[in-house]
């Protein structure tokens, strides 16, 4: 039984160090994030964004208008003065009507069809 556990810890093992060596960026990651407005009403949310790479973020799929508008991220000045790093961009949502809506933020390559990642945001305005 021992060497049966071996044996799977070892293939565990082999297919961590291939995910690893992955090739950065080759499968876009993707996370959620829930968002309750009252209509009339804005909020706002941070992400992470690196201008210097060209990546910027992008609504690909925008929240109905008929519910909650979603402005385009605003690139915050600098907190560091090293070169390259990151920094974060504000995205305001302003709720418009009752209802659920969602939309779809892309960190998206100069080419502009490279998707290295996305957030899918849930809105409910009450």
């Amino acid at each position: 039984m021992k060497k049966l556990h071996r044996v799977a810890l070892l293939g565990v093992l082999a297919l961590v160090a291939v995910a690893a060596f992955a090739p950065i960026g080759s499968a876009a990651t993707t996370s959620t994030k829930a968002v309750a407005i009252k209509v009339g009403k804005k909020t706002s949310f941070l992400v992470t964004t690196n201008p210097s790479t060209g990546y910027s973020w992008k609504w690909t799929t925008a929240p109905d208008a008929a519910v909650a508008s979603g402005s385009e991220p605003k690139v915050l000045p600098k907190g560091s003065n090293m070169a390259g790093a990151p920094q974060k961009a504000r995205i305001t949502l302003t709720g418009v009507a009752p209802g659920v809506t969602s939309g779809v933020l892309s960190y998206v390559a100069p080419d502009g069809t490279t998707v290295g990642k996305t957030l899918t945001v849930y809105i409910a305005v009450g």
